[in-house]
């Protein structure tokens, strides 16, 4: 949850129990009001912060659902016993090879399928480095958040202060000046923080994406090398086709099956890896969606508390009775312009 948020609603919510405290409540059995709820939302201070939340669960969601970034473990899979296949099959033809020349079909050299494991590979290796700048990314916003509240639990009491003094009517023009430039200061030396912050988590993350970018690269070269080792052996196998085959010795055909199998053991593990990684990444971006949608939810539940505390004091004020919100009798008093400028000035 974006903690910065707290601290926003400590003087929200300050200001509502004020209110509460020292206003009129609605007046039983006084002519109705109408508060259109949603308007309010929309309309309230905090309501960029519903939509940073939206916007962070739509890139969050985008990442399950983009041609490419789907169906990675079953793609792996394919991959694996692709890659098993080729590997088992030239162990079988270098076994032959004790008992009769290699075989090379009429129809010519059999399909290259390293390339298509290096560039299966590859898009994986891809994929992860992207989900993974997500999540660090979500990360360091996470603790330019928490350094705003971190200021803002610090200054709060003194913003409440200023703000209410500020809704005096008949303040004298100089103080109001001057509560006023205390408040802009508080409010430039906080954004100065979380700018300098950013900037901070910006080299940060260009540092974590090259990081990323190299070890994707060793990763790659790695495999590639191992798959042109094996297209060299086939290569010289097909070279040898229609020579008579030297006799193997035990040793030599029991030193080729080791090679073959560990071969196949190093090409599944290194993609099992990405599959598994891959995992890892959607679980992490399930649990970061799941946090998202609960502090949205949070917040927006602390804001309609406020519009409907504001909209309470407001039709004591002017001696109206029940606020509905929804099936407002005929002739119900609007109060949602009133409700909108009053929860701006209290959050100015």
């Amino acid at each position: 949850m974006h903690r910065s948020t707290v601290a926003l609603l400590i003087t929200l919510a300050a200001c509502s129990n004020q209110n509460a405290q020292s206003a009129a409540t609605p007046v039983p059995n006084g002519p109705p009001a109408h508060l259109d709820l949603a308007r309010a939302v929309a309309s309230h201070p905090l309501a960029s912060m519903l939509r940073e939340y939206d916007d962070d669960l739509t890139t969050l969601r985008l990442t399950r659902t983009p041609q490419g970034l789907t169906g990675i473990p079953a793609r792996v899979r394919a991959d694996v016993a692709d890659a098993q296949n080729v590997i088992a099959a030239a162990a079988r033809q270098t076994a032959a090879l004790a008992v009769r020349a290699p075989h090379v079909p009429s129809a010519g050299a059999p399909p290259d399928r390293g390339a298509n494991a290096i560039a299966a590979y590859g898009d994986a290796l891809q994929q992860r480095n992207q989900r993974a700048l997500l999540l660090r990314d979500s990360q360091l916003r996470e603790s330019e958040a928490d350094a705003a509240y971190e200021f803002d639990r610090a200054h709060a009491g003194e913003r409440l202060q200023l703000r209410v003094k500020l809704r005096n009517l008949h303040l004298e023009p100089e103080k109001r000046r001057r509560m006023q430039a205390e408040l802009d200061a508080m409010q430039a030396q906080e954004d100065t923080i979380v700018e300098s912050l950013r900037r901070v988590n910006a080299t940060t993350l260009s540092n974590f994406a090259g990081q990323l970018q190299r070890e994707g690269t060793n990763n790659l070269h790695e495999l590639a090398g191992d798959v042109a080792a094996q297209r060299q052996a086939a290569a010289r196998l097909r070279d040898a086709a229609g020579t008579p085959a030297p006799q193997l010795s035990i040793d030599d055909r029991a030193a080729a099956a080791r090679a073959y199998r560990m071969n196949i053991a190093d090409i599944t593990q290194r993609l099992n890896d990405v599959a598994t990684a891959d995992r890892s990444a959607s679980s992490h971006i399930a649990s970061a969606v799941a946090d998202l949608q609960r502090a949205r939810a949070a917040l927006r539940a602390e804001i309609v508390a406020s519009i409907e505390a504001t909209a309470r004091l407001l039709a004591g004020e002017r001696g109206l009775g029940r606020v509905y919100e929804s099936n407002a009798p005929a002739g119900a008093t609007d109060l949602t312009e009133a409700v909108i400028t009053r929860t701006q000035q209290t959050q100015r």
